[in-house]
């Protein structure tokens, strides 16, 4: 889970594909455990942007997470119809993917041969759909979206991996204290079903270049935020 979400809402939300009018590409890398062997690594890479011939934009989503001798890849493609609505814009997204995951058996010692581990490189694929609304103006965004809507289910010889469906609730505001200082309050709400998490983030930023804040996981975690805008657009 990265905590830079209100950066990347292609992520999770096919309904913000071509929201800012412009090609847009984001990069996450986030690495946990330094210093030993094996350790996660998950890296996020997204691009999407307008078509006006299609009354929408398209997007690119790819996920990976390696840990160990488990790999997972997530890629998907994204469309969604923009309409006027309400001084803003209105995002109702689709996402049509593939879902991958591997493990590489060779890697592990056991004691016993053990049937339940892979003894060479194995991978296993499925469908994945995805859904979503994103509305924005000026000030404010609001988004709703659902990924795995299908529950692909992914089967090697010697696992089955059930993935179930994810609801996202997003939103974020922008309020202007002096001609200086904006500050984007921001949250995201993460469901599948039975469990349910809840990043809130407050940002202050300084003259349209610098900001800062922190993302809070209520039990779990606080994250510094910390970053500039290189040039005006």
């Amino acid at each position: 889970q990265f905590s830079q979400y209100m950066f990347n809402n292609l992520s999770f939300n096919p309904g913000f594909t071509g929201s800012k009018q412009a090609i847009c590409a984001t990069a996450l890398h986030r690495t946990q455990w330094l210093g030993f062997e094996d350790a996660p690594v998950s890296t996020n890479l997204s691009v999407h942007g307008p078509i006006q011939l299609l009354k929408g934009g398209l997007g690119l989503n790819v996920l990976t997470d390696k840990i160990a001798q488990n790999e997972f890849l997530s890629l998907s493609l994204s469309y969604a119809y923009s309409l006027d609505m309400a001084g803003g814009k209105l995002g109702i997204g689709l996402s049509v993917g593939v879902l991958q995951d591997g493990v590489d058996g060779s890697g592990f010692i056991t004691a016993n041969p053990d049937p339940s581990i892979p003894t060479s490189n194995e991978k296993a694929s499925g469908l994945d759909l995805g859904f979503g609304v994103h509305y924005h103006s000026d000030k404010i965004y609001l988004g709703l979206s659902s990924k795995h809507l299908n529950q692909p289910t992914i089967s090697t010889s010697v696992d089955i991996i059930d993935i179930k469906r994810h609801y996202y609730l997003t939103a974020g505001y922008i309020q202007t204290i002096n001609t200086k200082i904006d500050f984007k309050p921001s949250i995201l709400v993460k469901s599948d079903g039975v469990t349910t998490t809840v990043d809130l983030t407050p940002l202050i930023e300084y003259n349209k270049k610098l900001w800062g804040g922190v993302t809070y996981r209520p039990i779990s975690r606080v994250v510094a935020l910390l970053g500039m805008h290189i040039n005006d657009d």
